[in-house]
């Protein structure tokens, strides 16, 4: 009967065919999936999303909403995180412990990786959930990305209580000769009173997310756009679950540069729709990181563009030295050396050019172009990141109304 919802067991998954279901059919199986998601393991909700992906593609030729498609994905992939349970510590170490890990995988097991930190992020963050599965156009990309900044928001609210902690524990230090005249410091404010925007001499730092409109709007008519994106790779708390969203730095910049991470390439060009135009390697000479050959001492930059032409009369590879001892102190797990910011900043922009830096990081960026001239706009969502850029600023730094 027309308009009535088939059960789920009474649809097979191999006999709903996608290029020939209409729009009542999707729907209706959509909505009837829903009720089997709780009992379902993961290979089979691993088929359903499959099968909702491909109906999804049907419903956009039909020229119909994909509302209920992308309601069962949300609910299938909770599901999914719920089953997954929390992620093991062998994913969470340090470099050399994700670069073994990728010795022994390939790019489908990074991408396996990838979803998997995902699933986790909207089972621990149900609320999103539900605020997405509510609200208007749905869509999974759109809860994924509510339940990263719920994530980020509670990570702040630790960090505000370690801290307040540590300032009700510390011990009372009496001073006996006041007539010693201490220097004054321009102390930056705990990262939990951090907010919106600070302005460091002629650098503008967004403390929040970097997908936020009024950091987009900010950041037009920037010649250059530099992006080290999280590579999922577990690195630190921050590092997985990530989904990236910032293709709008190709209509706000000139030129945008992102460095995905060498393991992260495919799944980067995969999601992207940015113009690309060329890739730049730099060689770490003295390096020592590991790799799935043995070592993996270079820095990948794909260069996006708008532009007709990028043409600079320019090599495209690099040598680079990290001197350690002349390194800024930072606990930035992926921060990238400064002489590579440097040598990007002057090939791709002038004095008194603006350069956006949408995942600031230990603040490399803001410092390169300091020290070229040039003004940044960058952002950052991490609260104790936030606190080192302005500590390593000093003086000078104000926040903004």
């Amino acid at each position: 009967m027309a308009g009535t919802v088939v059960p789920y067991e009474a649809q097979p998954l191999a006999e709903l065919d996608p290029a020939a279901a209409t729009t009542v059919q999707i729907r209706e199986w959509a909505v009837s999936v829903r009720t089997r998601i709780p009992e379902m393991t993961e290979d089979e909700l691993n088929q359903v999303d499959a099968l909702l992906i491909a109906l999804r593609t049907r419903l956009r030729q039909l020229g119909q909403d994909i509302d209920e498609t992308e309601r069962s994905r949300i609910l299938a992939w909770k599901r999914k995180g719920e089953l997954l349970g929390p992620p093991k510590a062998e994913f969470r170490g340090n470099q050399h412990t994700a670069s073994a890990a990728l010795e022994n995988g390939n790019a489908a097991d990074q991408r396996d990786r990838q979803e998997r930190a995902r699933a986790r992020l909207l089972a621990k963050h149900p609320e999103a959930v539900e605020e997405v599965l509510s609200g208007p156009k749905p869509s999974l990309n759109k809860a994924i990305n509510l339940a990263k900044r719920q994530e980020a928001a509670a990570k702040a609210t630790k960090v505000a209580e370690r801290m307040a902690a540590e300032i009700e524990t510390r011990p009372l230090v009496i001073v006996d000769d006041l007539d010693d005249e201490l220097p004054e410091v321009d102390e930056p404010e705990p990262p939990a009173a951090l907010s919106n925007w600070w302005q460091l001499g002629r650098h503008l730092l967004y403390c929040g997310d970097s997908t936020d409109p009024e950091f987009v709007e900010r950041t037009r008519g920037a010649r250059l756009a530099f992006a080290d994106p999280p590579y999922n790779a577990g690195k630190a708390d921050w590092d997985h679950g990530f989904v990236w969203a910032h293709d709008y730095l190709a209509d706000s910049a000139e030129v945008v540069l992102v460095t995905p991470g060498i393991s992260a390439v495919a799944d980067f060009f995969a999601v992207t729709r940015m113009p690309y135009r060329w890739s730049i390697a730099a060689h770490i000479t003295n390096g020592m990181t590991r790799g799935a050959l043995g070592f993996g001492n270079w820095i990948y930059t794909a260069v996006f563009s708008n532009a007709r032409s990028i043409h600079r009369n320019a090599q495209d590879h690099m040598a680079l030295s990290v001197d350690a001892s002349s390194t800024p102190e930072s606990g930035h797990e992926s921060r990238k050396p400064a002489r590579l910011l440097v040598n990007l900043i002057d090939l791709f922009t002038d004095e008194g050019d603006t350069v956006v830096d949408p995942f600031l990081g230990s603040g490399t960026t803001l410092f390169a172009a300091d020290q070229t001239g040039r003004a940044c706009i960058g952002a950052e969502l991490n609260p104790t990141y936030q606190a080192e850029i302005i500590a390593r600023y000093g003086a000078g730094a104000v926040r903004l109304p």
